[in-house]
């Protein structure tokens, strides 16, 4: 009887390379917020000048971000289990953020008057977050996740 660790590393080493490079995105853009949440988290409780929010609401604004990277990270380890549901959650975490901070590179480049195109290009996470989304919703990777698996 082999484990459930071997079963798994041998499914996604058979799985189409569109899915692997698809998990691989998600889990690394996952990671990536996670941690520039606590960078940005540590530059806003120690700020060079004086602080402009008060301690609560930083509180408040790191435990949502948190919760939101630790559900990113959830819905990761559950794509690398083959759960379909986890690939569609994904794809619906990764619009929604695209959403947000689309708006957001908007916003800024008609208050700064810098070009739009300038202010998303250096936003790594969230062409990585379209990518992802966008291999998941391919044929050959949504094939590999609603797969029927044999039982022994």
């Amino acid at each position: 009887m082999e484990s459930n660790l071997r079963i798994n590393l041998v499914a996604l080493k058979n799985a189409p390379i569109i899915a692997k490079i698809a998990i691989l995105i998600y889990c690394v853009a996952s990671l990536q917020f996670l941690c520039l949440t606590l960078g940005g988290i540590f530059f806003m409780i120690e700020p060079i000048f004086k602080p402009a929010i008060p301690l609560d609401a930083i509180i408040w604004i790191a435990a949502i971000l948190f919760a939101y990277g630790g559900l990113k990270l959830f819905l990761a380890f559950k794509l690398l289990k083959r759960k379909n549901w986890a690939r569609i959650g994904a794809v619906i975490v990764s619009a929604l953020l695209a959403a947000f901070l689309i708006q957001g590179a908007i916003n800024i480049a008609m208050v700064t008057q810098h070009a739009f195109f300038d202010i998303v290009k250096h936003n790594y996470g969230l062409v990585a977050e379209i990518v992802a989304a966008s291999l998941l919703l391919l044929p050959q990777s949504r094939g590999w996740f609603a797969s029927k698996r044999t039982s022994a």
